[in-house]
């Protein structure tokens, strides 16, 4: 068979190597048998391929940048400006007047002025009258009257600024705590009007003082200040007070313990010439000089200093008094505990003295009271952003406290139905504790109340005259879209004692309890528009005909309406 297939391949093989000589170019081979296609094995190479050249050529490229304007279009939008709440200044107006009546025939006007803004001055002014005549059941012709004038001047310069103002009222009263239906003299009724029970006081005063208001933590801070009062009642007796104050500070770094220490001394002299009726002259002075060192130490605020006091009479006295004071912020502006201890000189001046009980008698003598040694404590602590409170204790002994009493030394035949007060003096151990409670929800509504207990041990006197154990006041306000405003307010009182006469014509003194008191007020206040509004006002809504001077009723309900225009 292989021969057949040989000779078969042998003959197309002749076959076709003729016609190739036909056409050489083109030539067709076909091989016919077994064939297997094999590849041999490789070998990979295990190295990289490198170039090594001894010369580096670094070829130097330069790069060309071609502008070409793109022109593109756009649109602008206009954004409306955002609205501010009152983006406009307030308005601000040069005068306020106000105008009213009231029950037991009271008359009521005042009137304000002041500069509007301005960065150098500031100008005020306020002239007052308010005056009731009505009458009490059961005492005298109980007519009062208030005239105020009062006026003020600023200037500011760059780190300072200057004040002065002059001030002048006349206050008219009248010892009305007596019973005219019972006063007789020599077995015949005794007319009292009222030139013979009245009283007039006229305080005049002007000040002047200059103070440092830099923003410089490192510079001197200074204050200094000049008055000068002047008293007179209606019996001529008159009292000049001439009163200079200063006040130099200064941040130092002096011992390293804290960061640094404000250094610095008060300085006050007051000096008082008393003119008594049928009395000569008579002068005294009181100095005091009060050097002083605060500092900061981690949480705690420390303040340490001295008070050393002259007082000049007939004779001199010196007294020193230590002053600490030491605050820890437990957590700042949020809970603060503090303690301390002082003492101070009290004067008492007619002035002063006749302020607080208009119905003094002309002969009342004045004095100094002693507050030897006075220790401290208290806290303040803010219980929410709304929510304010305070509470302090302080036990104080005081020589030559003064107490307001029934005047029975300068009786005279016709003088024996006056019901007028002096001064009493004594060595007195006083406990107080005072504390508080504000509420406040921004500008609509505030709440506060407050309280004072004190307890008096003293040595010779038998009761505290006319000193309450025991004082409390509410007080609220709310305005309703600042349209209508109210305001509230409740003073209660604790009981207190005095002494008086058992009868007109006697000098032998009886101890009577003044009772416990509430009084209520209510102000109400309607705004009819910026400049015009009318109010209205209640007091002692409760209608109780308390005391707070023996004898002394007050008027029953009354009020008090007008209106206010600001122009």
């Amino acid at each position: 068979m292989k021969k057949i297939v040989i000779l078969l391949f042998s003959l197309l093989c002749i076959f076709n190597s003729l016609k190739a000589q036909e056409d050489k170019y083109n030539a067709t081979v076909v091989v016919i048998g077994n064939f297997q296609p094999t590849i041999n094995d490789a070998s990979k190479i295990n190295f990289s391929p490198s170039i090594k050249d001894s010369v580096i050529v670094h070829p130097n490229l330069e790069y060309y940048t071609y502008y070409k304007n793109i022109n593109t279009k756009y649109n602008i939008e206009p954004i409306k400006p955002v609205k501010l709440i009152d983006e406009k200044i307030t308005k601000l107006y040069k005068y306020l007047a106000k105008a009213g009546l009231g029950t037991y025939t009271t008359p009521y006007a005042e009137l304000f002025y002041s500069n509007q803004r301005s960065r150098k001055w500031s100008n005020n002014f306020n002239l007052k009258h308010i005056s009731s005549s009505g009458k009490i059941d059961n005492v005298g012709y109980p007519g009062w009257s208030d005239n105020i004038v009062e006026a003020n001047s600023g200037r500011y310069f760059k780190n300072s600024a200057l004040w002065g103002g002059v001030d002048f009222s006349r206050n008219v009263v009248h010892y009305y705590g007596f019973n005219p239906d019972t006063v007789s003299y020599n077995d015949n009724e005794l007319l009292v009007d009222k030139k013979s029970i009245k009283q007039r006081f006229v305080y005049t005063g002007a000040y002047l003082k200059y103070l440092n208001t830099g923003i410089d933590s490192s510079a001197l801070d200074y204050k200094f200040g000049l008055n000068y009062n002047y008293t007179e009642d209606y019996y001529k007796r008159k009292e000049h007070d001439v009163e200079f104050s200063g006040l130099l500070s200064k941040n130092l770094e002096i011992f390293k313990i804290t960061k640094s220490q404000n250094i610095g001394i008060k300085i006050n002299t007051d000096f008082v010439s008393e003119i008594l009726i049928d009395k000569p002259v008579h002068n005294n002075s009181l100095i005091v000089l009060r050097p002083f060192l605060n500092t900061k130490f981690g949480f705690f605020d420390i303040n340490i200093g001295v008070n050393a006091s002259i007082t000049a009479d007939s004779i001199s006295y010196l007294h020193f008094y230590p002053e600490a004071e030491v605050h820890f912020r437990i957590i700042r502006s949020i809970l603060d505990i503090y303690g301390g201890i002082t003492g101070n000189i009290i004067r008492n001046d007619y002035r002063s003295l006749s302020k607080e009980n208009p119905f003094v008698s002309p002969y009342i003598p004045g004095n100094f009271s002693n507050n030897k040694l006075e220790i401290y404590g208290g806290i303040n602590a803010s219980v929410s952003k709304n929510i304010d409170f305070y509470a302090k204790l302080s036990n104080s002994n005081i020589d030559n406290m003064q107490f307001f009493n029934r005047e029975y030394n300068n009786f005279t035949s016709s003088q024996r139905w006056l019901n007028r007060f002096t001064s009493v003096y004594d060595n007195v151990h006083l406990l107080k504790i005072s504390s508080g409670l504000t509420f406040q929800q921004q500008e609509r509504l505030k709440i506060g109340i407050r309280g004072e207990w004190n307890k008096y041990d003293l040595d010779t006197l038998e009761k505290p005259w006319h000193k309450p154990p025991y004082e409390l006041c509410l007080s609220a306000m709310y305005n309703i879209q600042n349209k209508i405003i109210t305001r509230t307010e409740i003073f209660y009182c604790g009981p207190s004692y005095g002494l008086a006469t058992a009868s007109y014509n006697s000098n032998f003194l009886i101890t009577h309890k003044i009772k416990s008191y509430i009084d209520i007020n209510l102000l109400l206040e309607y705004k009819y528009s910026k400049v015009l509004s009318c109010f209205i006002n209640f007091y002692n809504i409760s209608a109780s005909r308390f005391e707070k001077w023996l004898d002394y009723p007050s008027r029953r309900f009354s009020l008090l309406a007008g209106i206010t225009y600001a122009f």
